[in-house]
């Protein structure tokens, strides 16, 4: 269970009202089931810790997340964590983790508002994720130019270069499109 000196990437509270505990933890264990999350420790209807994987195959990472419900005079509070972990190259607060918060209140029916979602994406975070993506872009394009430039010769290469251009700029554009979006509404 979570406790005061466990490390954390992320953490996040929220409190509701006029929700049954139960009710919210049972939507909890929809969503990780939703997320295909193995759970790790659960007790129910306070606790429950989970590993949540994303990537592909060849680059799967994994985090444990941890949420925590407890009823207080003004409703139920619920805890989001997601916890550090020994693998250092996933210990930066990116947009997956950001993102699955934002999913999970969704989820259990807490309104997302913009003051909520300060919390999740402050300022300075999606400049640098904007700036991260921006430097996808320019990598990944220069290598798909020299492979499209190289494919003029041979059409393996060209076809391996559009692929690229295709496969990395447009999912990262897609991805700074949000964030600039976000911090426009956000941070005006």
């Amino acid at each position: 269970m979570l406790d005061s000196t466990t490390e954390y990437l992320k953490r996040d509270t929220v409190i509701i009202k006029n929700k049954d505990i139960t009710e919210i933890f049972s939507s909890t264990l929809g969503w990780l089931e939703k997320e295909k999350a193995d759970i790790l420790e659960i007790e129910p209807p306070f606790f429950v810790s989970a590993i949540h994987q994303y990537g592909v195959d060849e680059k799967l990472y994994k985090k444990e997340i941890q949420i925590k419900l407890s009823t207080i005079n003004s409703g139920l509070q619920i805890e989001f964590t997601v916890v550090k972990t020994i693998d250092y190259s996933v210990n930066s607060p990116s947009m997956v983790f950001i993102g699955l918060i934002e999913d999970f209140y969704k989820h259990i029916g807490v309104k997302v508002t913009d003051e909520i979602i300060r919390r999740l994406y402050p300022i300075d975070a999606l400049n640098r994720l904007i700036r991260n993506n921006l430097i996808v872009i320019f990598l990944f394009n220069s290598i798909s130019l020299i492979f499209i430039l190289q494919g003029a010769f041979e059409n393996f290469l060209a076809i391996l270069g559009i692929v690229g251009i295709s496969g990395m700029s447009i999912p990262s554009l897609i991805s700074i499109i949000r964030f600039y979006n976000v911090k426009n509404r956000l941070y005006k």
